[in-house]
């Protein structure tokens, strides 16, 4: 998710939240709402198309598989985590990598799905 939204009110007195602004932003640009709270995984800035842009990786359940994009959107779908159900050829993006490496880090799972035994009691 881009936060640019939320950045750039953030030199403003807060009015939203980062979990609020993923709200928003997934509201407006797919049409998805969630069942329960949103967790923000990590939040990165980079300038790789000429512009300074802020990402929230973030985690939450949505309440329903289907979404709508907006014209702000170009492609979005759902993958499981090893991205088995992506068409063949199809290049995945750093950002994609980053997030499902975010959430594996905070679940304890390694890259083939195994419980990381350093993270268990």
């Amino acid at each position: 998710m881009s936060a640019g939204d939320y950045r750039a009110a953030a030199t403003a007195p807060r009015k939203e939240s980062a979990q609020d602004a993923i709200r928003r932003e997934c509201r407006e640009e797919l049409g998805l709402t969630f069942t329960g709270g949103v967790e923000v995984l990590d939040q990165l800035t980079t300038s790789l198309e000429g512009k300074r842009d802020h990402l929230t990786i973030f985690r939450g359940t949505a309440s329903s598989a289907e979404f709508q994009r907006n014209r702000e959107v170009a492609e979005a779908r759902w993958t499981p985590l090893d991205y088995s159900r992506l068409p063949g050829g199809r290049l995945v993006s750093r950002w994609a990598d980053k997030a499902i490496a975010s959430h594996r880090v905070s679940r304890g799972v390694d890259r083939d799905g195994e419980r990381d035994r350093q993270r268990e009691p």
